[in-house]
């Protein structure tokens, strides 16, 4: 099916595909508030409570599907910035990676529709039948041994060294999205148990850690929340920016200590000082425009990886003295250039 579809047809299609799967294709045809808005209700499996006409509370339809977004496009690069972390962790952006030796790099692009065809005459034909025996063989094992095989599984793929190397550093967003990875291979394993999937238990988890990893790798700082990390390279976009624009003015050491030849009033951001960048505390929310309530946690996060210089007692600002007065500061290690500082130095004595 499309992307482009309203709210209220993403609702009865749901509830038309509850325990069969959703594949989505076309994003770029969707209203990016509607498809965010479509990611949480379809993950969500219910749609917002309604009132009867005499005020009670209506019965709700409930949705139990699995959604395959396919596309150029993500659904992280089509929102952008603005995409909610509640969506990202419901809809993950697994990289897709066609290896040599697949099944498709064996077809030339000459054979391609030739041999398309026949795949999808024999899915027209035979799809559904490991549907019906994988349903008989759940209501054969009945409710609690699910539970229990699902727990027992998951389990397994939780224990594996790849994944406890993920989880055991990993911030709880993190390990939300892993904990759907393990409730996946639970899944193939109980079908491998039921004889009808031809993998093995090995091949099975081999694949899901693949998709897990190339997650974990696009994502970065597994161990921080996702809004954090998006944050920072905001904050270090804007900081370049700023620098850009003359908005901090250079110091030059003298004799006297650290001095200007540029005029200095309020309006400045902070100050270049050697390969440090000093920020004024109201620049510094100024800079995390659209996150500042995020700034210390922000700023914490910083001094974790290094981009910030935290004080002697581990705060996020320190002193420093500029123009003969001691001042706190966020103090940025500056990664600029040896090229790049001689042209701000012109710039800022012409």
């Amino acid at each position: 099916m499309s992307w482009g579809g309203t709210e209220a047809g993403f609702d009865a299609l749901a509830l038309a595909r509850t325990d069969l799967g959703l594949p989505l294709d076309e994003i770029t045809l969707a209203n990016p508030r509607i498809a965010e808005q479509v990611v949480y209700k379809v993950a969500s499996g219910t749609k917002a409570p309604r009132a009867t006409s005499a005020g009670h509370l209506r019965e709700t339809a409930h949705a139990s599907v699995l959604v395959l977004s396919t596309g150029e496009k993500s659904l992280s690069k089509f929102i952008g910035p603005s995409l909610q972390e509640g969506a990202r962790k419901r809809l993950v952006d697994v990289p897709a990676e066609v290896q040599l030796g697949s099944a498709f790099e064996t077809i030339s692009c000459w054979q391609i529709h030739a041999k398309g065809y026949r795949l999808f005459d024999a899915i027209k034909r035979q799809h559904g039948a490991v549907g019906r025996d994988w349903q008989r063989y759940l209501v054969e094992l009945g409710l609690d041994q699910i539970k229990a095989d699902l727990d027992r599984h998951r389990e397994a793929f939780l224990a594996l060294p790849e994944v406890v190397a993920v989880t055991e550093r990993a911030h709880p967003q993190v390990r939300a999205v892993v904990n759907r990875f393990a409730l996946y291979a639970a899944a193939l394993q109980m079908a491998i148990e039921a004889n009808l999937l031809p993998w093995t238990a090995e091949d099975a988890n081999s694949g899901i850690l693949a998709c897990m990893q190339r997650w974990v790798g696009q994502r970065e700082n597994i161990d921080t929340a996702g809004e954090i990390v998006r944050a920072a390279h905001q904050i270090e976009r804007e900081l370049a920016t700023a620098i850009e624009t003359s908005r901090f003015v250079r110091l030059h050491k003298t004799s006297n200590g650290w001095n200007s030849t540029t005029e200095v009033d309020e309006t400045i951001y902070g100050y270049l000082k050697g390969d440090r960048v000093l920020i004024r505390p109201k620049a510094w929310h100024q800079l995390c425009v659209g996150c500042d309530d995020l700034a210390e946690h922000l700023a914490e996060h910083l001094c974790r990886i290094g981009k910030l210089i935290p004080d002697n007692a581990g705060k996020t600002s320190r002193k420093e003295t500029v123009l003969g007065r001691a001042g706190r500061y966020y103090v940025w290690k500056n990664t600029g250039t040896p090229e790049h500082t001689e042209r701000e130095d012109l710039k800022n004595n012409r």
